[in-house]
């Protein structure tokens, strides 16, 4: 999808928060009855109309697993089959493909879309909204509702599509390419919903959230059973690029984002690269499967979480800024970026200090996500973060500089055209 807004987005963050964008705010459901499991369209037809619906926002959720067979829900955006060119022999023609998660730069996750996404799943008996949101309240351990029982109070049989189209303006905060645990998922997207005042407005779309955090007993054999999920897909697959599938992704993203190399060009641009290759030694693409090593800001900052609730004026961690919230469920590679994809949205806000944003390398990363603003002592520069970096980093270096800048400073003032050697003598000499 292409706008007219003017706007040179540099990431998907970006681009879904543009009005130009979302055109569906005032009534999503006018594209979500289209998914709807008795809209009556055949699961071919749908996913036709999805490849030429090229003007609408394509952004779709899907259940699957990660590498620890664990329930992942991913964002999967603007699929696109493959052409069948005339003459050409292609190993991808008539294949779709779409970007997992944000794209930042160079960083840009291909899979292929999932087989059947828009089949009708099997029924899967859900809790009400207000019940799953305080089952996840109450159980902060788990990652999703376990089968709930036939009998159970408020609850219900629901069938969804195996997929679902995502209304925009959740899309922002659902963009890690490691996908979220249902109840990570459950919980950004309920309260978002809730907020703008959307639950009615987006009722397909919820009751295909109720269902994708939602086990169902499945019978393994005739004394065995096991959870599952009623509309699980397989693992993402994660194709090996050659430059015909690199060239047609990368053209429909250079689309979206005209402005995705724009920040941080020349001198910039040089520092963040030199920066990533320092930590690295090379340029590691963000992993479909790296997990989540912490979930919540409480466990990734346990002695410091009641003064960071204090400072931003919160009462519940759930309510801290999205900024503390995705660093706490980031891995150690992926932080420095993070931070400089918030740094860089920032700067592209009206009421930005700068519109040049801040190049955050690895050692400025670790001093915010370790709250290690403040060095121990002034003439530490190794440790805190700075304004700018001095070279004369303690007493006698800049001592040295004084004294040089002094004995220019007489070379420069004198009538008498002293030259440096002789300056040094008379200097010696304490004339």
């Amino acid at each position: 999808m292409n706008t007219n807004s003017g706007l040179l987005h540099e990431t998907y963050s970006m681009y879904y928060k543009d009005s130009n964008v979302d055109v569906f705010y005032d009534s999503y459901q006018a594209v979500l009855d289209s998914f709807a499991h008795d809209a009556g369209s055949q699961p071919r037809t749908l996913f036709n109309l999805v490849l030429d619906s090229v003007n609408t926002p394509q952004v779709f959720a899907v259940l699957s697993v990660n590498n620890k067979n664990e329930p992942r829900i991913y964002l999967l955006h603007r699929p696109a089959k493959i052409p069948v060119q005339l003459g050409r022999n292609s190993s991808w023609a008539g294949q779709v493909f779409a970007t997992n998660g944000d794209v930042i730069k160079d960083r840009m996750v291909t899979v292929q879309f999932p087989a059947e996404p828009f089949n009708v799943a099997q029924k899967a008996r859900v809790l009400s909204v207000d019940d799953t949101t305080n089952y996840f309240e109450e159980h902060r351990e788990d990652l999703f509702v376990p089968t709930v029982a036939e009998d159970a109070a408020n609850s219900k049989e629901l069938t969804v599509r195996n997929m679902m189209w995502i209304p925009t303006f959740l899309v922002p905060d659902l963009l890690l390419p490691q996908g979220y645990a249902p109840r990570d998922f459950w919980q950004i997207a309920i309260t978002k919903l809730q907020e703008n005042g959307k639950l009615n407005d987006c009722e397909i779309f919820v009751d295909w959230m109720r269902v994708a955090t939602t086990a169902i007993t499945v019978r393994v054999s005739a004394t065995r059973s096991s959870e599952s999920f009623a509309i699980l897909k397989p693992s993402l697959v994660v194709p090996i690029m050659d430059d015909e599938l690199f060239e047609n992704r990368n053209n429909i993203v250079n689309k979206d984002l005209p402005g995705r190399f724009n920040q941080g060009m020349g001198f910039n641009n040089a520092i963040l690269k030199l920066a990533d290759a320092v930590a690295a030694n090379t340029t590691n693409a963000v992993s479909l499967v790296k997990e989540q090593s912490e979930k919540i800001p409480s466990k990734k900052w346990p002695e410091s979480i009641s003064l960071l609730l204090t400072y931003q004026q919160v009462e519940k961690e759930e309510t801290l800024p999205p900024i503390y919230l995705r660093l706490a469920k980031a891995s150690k590679q992926e932080t420095r970026m993070l931070i400089q994809s918030f740094m860089t949205e920032r700067s592209n806000q009206d009421d930005a200090f700068c519109s040049q944003p801040l190049i955050v390398n690895v050692a400025m990363a670790k001093c915010i996500q370790e709250f290690d603003y403040l060095p121990g002592h002034p003439d530490t520069i190794t440790q805190g973060l700075h304004p700018f970096v001095i070279n004369n980093g303690n007493m006698e270096a800049r001592e040295h500089s004084l004294k040089n800048a002094q004995r220019y400073d007489a070379i420069e003032n004198s009538s008498l055209g002293l030259m440096l050697q002789d300056l040094d003598t008379l200097l010696a000499n304490e004339i």
